[in-house]
């Protein structure tokens, strides 16, 4: 076949898909478009989840009466010139796709009134085709409505979600952009009934409980102004007890523009990543302000992806700036014990047993054992343990139930952490070797990390084609579980092979989470065990350690290392307040 020029209708499609992939996407340019006018109010119309009717109604500076026809031209706009202007880009829109992309799979009418105007103009497309323009009374600013989305292109419809799934996406898109534009009212109606409406009142807070409710909005903690080099940094993150199965509570704006950042998203997510389970989130709410020239934004159709000429500098800010939002939360991690509703103990109080616990686990380290201070300091009094798995502790603001692996697994792993990092790891020999069998995978493993694994503790000798001599451990392991951890360990590596971190950052950041796991499973298996029975003793000194932890709510895998039960809790379930 023949090369050949393509019809414009049918190039102007192939833009449309591009630009143009599903209801969202024409309520994501019609907010910019209305952010670009300096609107003060944006009204969000929509019916049957977008397919029917999508209008966005603004109060801003309005379309020229000469230009609307021009604005569904493609590559017509008011906010480039030359080719140098593509390095300084301030304004959401550049190309002039958006409009001209809407029109040719839809039928639109755009009606606009600059403030200086006595009447507005109004033109009214379809598919791609001028069918009337005029004037008409209106206010100040732009209304456009887009009818029959994809009228012209069924099959794209066929692939769309159900009208109720479509909603939601645009629910949540209007919820981001009026986060990060606290000083714009936005008002999101679906169907007829109000949705959203936030206050335009220039306060973060106000709208993100707006959005996402005063329960979340009084968790989150404020991230405040940063700057690293040409970089500044402000927002919101919240703890890590507040999170979700969906990464939707995570917004990333940069220059006030909403962006995919695969890089910022695995800096969060390795800030993250001992808090809490595999596959929660965190709520974060960021917003980067970069020069112009510092960021390229024209390297996807819908400007949803961004490159950074100095992504160490995003790494290093994002980093930074919730690391130390998480560090300043410690301190208050007790003090201010977040309210929340548990179930009544239930289960028998175990007292004081025969001692059957090697003092290895939780004897005071020496540091904490020469400060009397901090020992009697300690605001925890053990009482007993529930069922064997559970210390319980009274303290002045109520009771506490203090998970007895979890709890001594994190202090295990802050313990092996501060070795590494003064180059103090201990390894003990073994006096009786221990054999063990690999397959090719784990012996392809071992092989390739073999160094990491001799600096954590572990020496070995081949034995055969597929079976190693464990000579000698690190010394926070326990003997029996030793094969365990190991083999825990070249399964964690090999995994993780399929990783491809594609930055120098990343790079840094994939190494550190790898020694990271190593320490944890370390942890896991050099910590006491659900089942064995502590002293008072033994649990008081637990605690005492726990206390001094970096950041006691939460395991190295994220499960909570304890309950909390108030006094006004207990109040409130006896009736008594």
């Amino acid at each position: 076949m023949s090369i050949k020029v393509l019809d414009e209708l049918v190039s102007t499609k192939i833009a449309a898909g591009e630009v143009i992939e599903r209801p969202v996407s024409v309520v994501k340019e019609l907010i910019e478009n209305a952010l670009d006018a300096k609107a003060t109010t944006v009204e969000i119309e929509m019916e049957k989840g977008g397919f029917q009717l999508i209008r966005v109604t603004d109060d801003g500076n309005g379309i020229a009466n000469g230009e609307l026809s021009l604005a569904l031209t493609r590559h017509a706009t008011s906010k480039i010139v030359s080719v140098e202007d593509l390095e300084n880009i301030n304004s959401f829109g550049f190309r002039g796709e958006a409009l001209a992309s809407i029109s040719s799979i839809s039928n639109i009418i755009l009606v606009s009134r600059e403030p200086d105007a006595t009447t507005a103009s109004y033109i009214v497309a379809h598919s791609g085709q001028l069918i009337e323009s005029g004037y008409q009374s209106s206010k100040i600013g732009t209304s456009i409505s887009v009818e029959n989305l994809f009228q012209n292109v069924p099959a794209r419809l066929s692939f769309m979600k159900s009208a109720a799934s479509e909603a939601r996406r645009c629910t949540t898109l209007v919820g981001q952009y009026a986060i990060a534009h606290p000083e714009v009212s936005f008002k999101l109606f679906r169907d007829g009934n109000m949705i959203l409406s936030t206050p335009g009142d220039g306060r973060f807070q106000d709208v993100i409980a707006t959005v996402w409710g005063i329960d979340i909005a009084e968790q989150m903690l404020e991230i405040d102004f940063v700057t690293l080099g040409d970089v500044t940094l402000h927002g919101f993150a919240s703890r890590p007890n507040l999170n979700r199965g969906r990464k939707d509570g995570q917004v990333l704006f940069v220059n006030n523009r909403l962006i995919e950042s695969q890089a910022i998203s695995f800096a969060i997510a390795d800030c993250y990543r001992e808090y809490m389970l595999k596959g929660r989130y965190p709520f974060v709410f960021l917003f980067l302000s970069v020069k112009p020239n510092q960021i390229d934004v024209n390297v996807h159709p819908t400007k949803a992806q961004v490159r950074f000429r100095k992504e160490q500098e995003i790494f290093s800010i994002v980093q930074k700036s919730i690391n130390g939002m998480l560090a300043s939360d410690v301190g208050s991690t007790y003090e201010r014990p977040l309210k929340q509703d548990y179930e009544p103990i239930v289960g028998e109080l175990i007292p004081e047993q025969p001692r059957l616990l090697d003092n290895r686990y939780v004897a005071p380290s020496s540091d904490f054992a020469q400060d009397p201070i901090m020992v009697s300091a300690s605001r925890f009094e053990s009482i007993g343990q529930l069922d064997t798995k559970y210390i319980v502790a009274k303290s002045d603001d109520g009771i506490y139930l203090f998970d007895q692996h979890a709890t001594h697994e994190r202090i295990v792993f802050e313990n092996i952490l501060a070795s590494r990092d003064k180059g103090e790891l201990l390894v003990q020999g073994l006096l009786n070797p221990i054999n063990v069998s690999l397959d090719a995978i784990q012996f392809e493993t071992l092989t390739k990390h073999h160094e990491l694994l001799v600096n954590y503790g572990f020496n070995w000798d081949d034995f055969g084609e597929s079976t190693i001599v464990l000579r000698g451990i690190p010394s926070d392991l326990v003997e029996s579980e030793v094969t365990n951890a190991f083999m825990e360990i070249l399964g964690f590596l090999a995994g993780e092979e399929i990783s491809n971190p594609t930055t120098e950052s990343q790079t840094e950041l994939f190494v550190d989470h790898q020694e990271r796991q190593i320490v944890a499973s370390l942890a896991c298996h050099g910590s006491i065990r659900a089942g064995q029975k502590l002293l008072i003793s033994e649990m008081d000194a637990l605690l005492d350690q726990f206390e001094r932890a970096n950041y006691p709510k939460v395991c190295p895998h994220g499960r909570p290392t304890s309950m909390f039960l108030s006094t006004l809790d207990l109040d409130k379930k006896f009736g008594r307040a």
